[in-house]
């Protein structure tokens, strides 16, 4: 824990981000959850363009996941779906985005959603995609506010009854797209 807290200090600052993530390999060969996940994302995303190495993100993602970590099962369940440091795998995606909807991650819910709407990688479930896209857009998680905005506004055009439900909603996804983006200033 003091290795991923040292990097997590270190990995602020470009001029530290390659001691940074010295630290966090070294956390995560200690069975480290959150360092494996930290390795990853600089792996998946460095300061440097030119260093990306999608295998070792990708590894660091899966063993963060395989512990348990939700965003890791995310990041890894979208690297596999894109085939980044792999092959493409739409299944396989689709699995690690159900472990992390399972841990609640709403990006996972609404990924997952698609996945059941598209058939892509699970079988084409519209139940699941109503329900799954409902928990995420119940969480705040904008882009499921918005298609289900769009839903009841389709609705609206053909059933005349939820134009004030669509509009709502729509309002509702644009001040939570707002309050993140405050958050991220």
């Amino acid at each position: 824990m003091a290795q991923r807290e040292l990097a997590t200090l270190m990995a602020s600052a470009d001029d530290t981000r390659s001691e940074a993530l010295m630290w966090y390999v070294r956390a995560a060969s200690n069975q480290d959850a959150e360092a494996a996940y930290q390795a990853g994302e600089i792996y998946r995303a460095p300061i440097h363009p030119e260093q990306r190495d999608w295998a070792k993100a990708r590894q660091y993602y899966l063993q963060a996941a395989q512990a348990g970590h939700g965003y890791a099962a995310l990041a890894l369940g979208r690297m596999i779906k894109n085939g980044e440091g792999g092959p493409a795998d739409a299944e396989t995606g689709v699995m690690w985005f159900r472990r992390a909807a399972e841990r609640g991650n709403a990006q996972a819910k609404f990924l997952l959603a698609n996945a059941y709407a598209s058939g892509e990688g699970v079988a084409k479930d519209m139940d699941k995609y109503y329900q799954l896209l409902e928990e995420s857009a119940e969480q705040h998680f904008p882009p499921a506010m918005h298609e289900l905005a769009l839903l009841a506004e389709q609705r609206s055009v053909t059933h005349g009854a939820h134009a004030e439900s669509a509009s709502h909603l729509f309002k509702e996804a644009e001040e939570e797209r707002r309050n993140r983006w405050q958050q991220i200033r």
